[in-house]
């Protein structure tokens, strides 16, 4: 098949968003597709040049200038006073939205005059928008309009989110229902994702499908581990979404097992909310015990998650937003660590929670799940003790979750599905 991946943010760009098109478009290459890719100059988050690595006989057209962005630079540290968070309430709910929508376009009229000059006489079987960029949807859109070209809605994110702005919600549920009724195929992320996203769009619902993110495999397995820290090393290597993935709870364990069994931790945290986890942890006096990396880039964010002991995930589950699977879980699998998941939010029986409960990673946390802190000490003691006798955690992950979301066999599901559609589209 030819294949067209319109991803804004791609390889090297190291942040989430750009990983799950570069992933695709690689394995895509890699079983004897020609892909091509349209994106940005760009380079969002670290540059991160092992990510090239299988990209070698992908068509990558860039787009756009090379200006230097703004993610991931460490975050100011954040005001409290009243006039500041009015002002940014202002902010963002009357002018960021016009910023959102604005570059939005122009970022959609950049790719679209550069196909219309260089690709518009190619003939692709496949297109594949990728969310959250509302500018690959945007041109996807308009080539199926001008060329009948069969697309591929791939939702990384929901289009509508409870953190946004209700104007910007309200336009993109109708264009998320207009673009899923477009689509050939719609993917999202999570089984709870996909089954709010069929309940909105019953008519088109035999077309949405889960697939998962994922993790690959380049160089982070040869990493050698350097450890010889008696405490229990946790690591959590991503953002803190102001406030909303939460380790409280994992901080009052420590403690009760620091006052009641003399125990060691040390919590090494790369990203840029280091003031945010330092203020959980203050709540519990163990600022102290939590080491601050910065920002770093992919390879040196996996040498830290390698030494680690435990590796933390953070999430959210609530009425308003279900399904949300951190790439941090991935990340440990990837690692082989056990899993510790923190689930924030009013509801139990999270997607992390049922996963555990499948393949047993490690432990999740749901703040409103009856006897969960009992459990959080009990797990964390065992790790202790664990790593006091043998100097290490003596676990590992199941052979069934590794095969299950490495991209490889993800792309196979992938590719499964492209065949559908093309055999579909078939007289």
């Amino acid at each position: 098949m030819r294949i067209l991946i319109i991803a804004y943010g791609f390889a090297p760009s190291s942040v989430i968003g750009a990983v799950r098109p570069t992933k695709f478009a690689k394995y895509l290459s890699l079983f004897g597709h020609d892909v091509t890719v349209l994106c940005s100059k760009k380079c969002f988050g670290a540059k991160d040049e092992d990510s090239m690595i299988g990209l070698e006989k992908i068509k990558i057209c860039r787009v756009g200038d090379s200006t230097e962005t703004n993610i991931g630079k460490r975050a100011a540290k954040r005001r409290k006073n009243l006039i500041y968070r009015f002002l940014k309430k202002i902010y963002y709910s009357f002018i960021w939205p016009m910023s959102y929508y604005r570059n939005s376009y122009n970022s959609y009229m950049e790719m679209r005059n550069y196909y219309m000059d260089n690709l518009k006489n190619s003939s692709f079987d496949i297109i594949i928008s990728t969310f959250p960029d509302l500018s690959n949807v945007f041109l996807a859109n308009y080539l199926k309009r001008k060329f009948h070209f069969n697309t591929v809605l791939d939702l990384r994110d929901n289009m509508t989110d409870p953190r946004y702005p209700l104007s910007v919600n309200l336009f993109n549920r109708r264009y998320q229902k207009h673009s899923i009724e477009e689509s050939a195929r719609t993917f999202i992320v999570s089984k709870s994702a996909t089954a709010k996203l069929k309940s909105e769009n019953p008519l088109y619902s035999s077309r949405i499908n889960t697939l998962y993110n994922g993790y690959d495999d380049n160089y982070g397995s040869s990493m050698e581990v350097s450890d010889t820290s008696p405490a229990l090393r946790i690591a959590y290597t991503g953002a803190m979404y102001s406030g909303l993935r939460d380790a409280t709870p994992l901080f009052h364990a420590i403690r009760k097992l620091i006052d009641e069994c003399g125990y060691e931790f040390q919590i090494d945290y790369a990203g840029q909310d280091i003031e945010i986890l330092k203020e959980q942890a203050s709540k519990f006096e163990l600022a102290n015990i939590v080491s601050d990396y910065g920002i770093v880039n992919m390879k040196e964010a996996e040498q830290i998650q390698k030494n680690a002991d435990l590796f933390l995930v953070l999430t959210w589950n609530t009425k308003k937003e279900q399904g949300v699977l951190s790439g941090k879980f991935y990340e440990g699998i990837k690692c082989n660590k056990p899993i510790l998941a923190i689930v924030k939010g009013e509801l139990i029986n999270s997607e992390l929670y049922k996963l555990n409960e499948e393949y047993h990673y490690g432990y999740c946390y749901e703040v409103e799940r009856n006897n969960s802190e009992e459990g959080l000490y009990d797990y964390l003691r065992i790790c202790c003790q664990e790593k006091q006798k043998y100097g290490c955690l003596k676990r590992n992950q199941s052979s069934e979750l590794a095969k299950k979301f490495h991209y490889r066999n993800l792309t196979k599901e992938l590719e499964r599905q492209l065949y559908e559609i093309m055999k579909e589209k078939r007289p």
